[in-house]
């Protein structure tokens, strides 16, 4: 199973060097939200 630091280091692998704190956060919250509507739809 992957820990949430797995998935931010994913995240975080895939988006380029110049990016922001605030474009990182914004992905993160997108990914939750994501990760609850997934589990609310089930």
């Amino acid at each position: 199973m992957k820990t949430v630091i797995d998935e931010v280091r994913k995240l975080l692998d895939r988006m380029p060097k110049e990016t922001t704190f605030e474009n990182i956060e914004y992905h993160v919250y997108m990914r939750q939200r994501v990760q609850l509507s997934r589990r609310l739809t089930l």
